[in-house]
């Protein structure tokens, strides 16, 4: 996946699609039909298993039962049939699931396929899952496909199955198989968003003049209340300072191997200083 110049690995393995229904049953014409087409004998390499979903417990439920299945090999595409919410959540028969709820229960089941868990969201505003998202844990998911705003059941009967055929097309990507989608879903995959707050974090605060007063603001902490501030004792807490807050490769290796679950991070620190520039 290319973004900005920047070279993501959007290899990933798969071995199954899970979808998640949430609708009514008058509403689930055009979610028998892609599920049938996709069930077609030889039509996919992969088993598709459809589960009805009525309330939020119930898909966290079903969630937790799937992450026991990853722990043994299983590695789904996770298929979010229902409504959604920009504020509210994704909507399970009556009741709503918070966006930042849904991470929660998607990260464990994640972290069990080793960040190989590919979410597409066939709900209205399923892109504000990424709320979720907290580069201090582990990411929800390793790409999540989706719109930010509303989306037709047309479109979807219309995308939605040569997406799927794409993508587990012999030789095919996950790259390719977005094509199929295009707008309004988005494709956002977990090292473009861990780029993304890095790059910002370093311009905000490790670069030009947010640099300087960081340093002058921890030279006053650090000499308070001494006596010790003479021009050479300063010259000296300077130069250490300018050596620990230069953005190094430690930056990215800290949050990545957490993030990403241990796997490997396709951009350095090098990518990220010439994006702030």
């Amino acid at each position: 996946m290319a973004d900005a110049g920047l070279q993501l690995d959007s290899s990933f393995g798969v071995n199954c699609v899970i979808w998640f229904c949430g609708l009514h049953e008058a509403e689930q014409g055009p979610t028998r039909r892609m599920v049938e087409d996709l069930q077609r004998h030889g039509r996919l390499p992969v088993p598709v298993r459809r589960y009805d979903v009525h309330t939020p417990d119930e898909l966290l439920e079903a969630l937790d039962a799937i992450q026991e299945g990853a722990t043994s090999g299983k590695r789904p595409v996770l298929h979010l049939d229902m409504h959604g919410h920009k504020t509210l959540g994704l909507k399970v028969g009556d009741a709503f699931i918070d966006w930042e709820s849904l991470g929660q229960a998607l990260r464990p089941l994640n972290v069990a396929t080793r960040n190989n868990l590919l979410v597409l969201g066939g709900a209205c505003c399923a892109l504000f899952a990424i709320r979720s998202v907290d580069i201090h844990s582990a990411t929800p998911f390793f790409a999540l496909l989706a719109p930010e705003e509303e989306v037709q059941s047309g479109f979807l009967e219309e995308r939605v199955v040569p997406f799927y055929e794409e993508l587990f097309r012999q030789g095919g990507s996950l790259d390719t198989a977005y094509e199929r989608l295009g707008p309004p879903f988005k494709y956002e995959h977990c090292e473009k968003l861990l780029f993304i707050v890095l790059a910002r974090y370093i311009k905000a605060g490790l670069k030009g003049k947010n640099l300087q007063e960081r340093r002058e603001r921890l030279l006053t902490e650090v000499f308070q209340g001494r006596g010790d501030s003479a021009p050479e004792s300063l010259r000296q807490a300077r130069e250490v300072l300018r050596g620990g807050l230069r953005p190094t490769q430690d930056l990215v290796d800290r949050y990545a191997s957490v993030f990403l679950c241990g796997r490997p991070c396709s951009f350095g620190i090098a990518e990220l200083l010439e994006m702030v520039r």
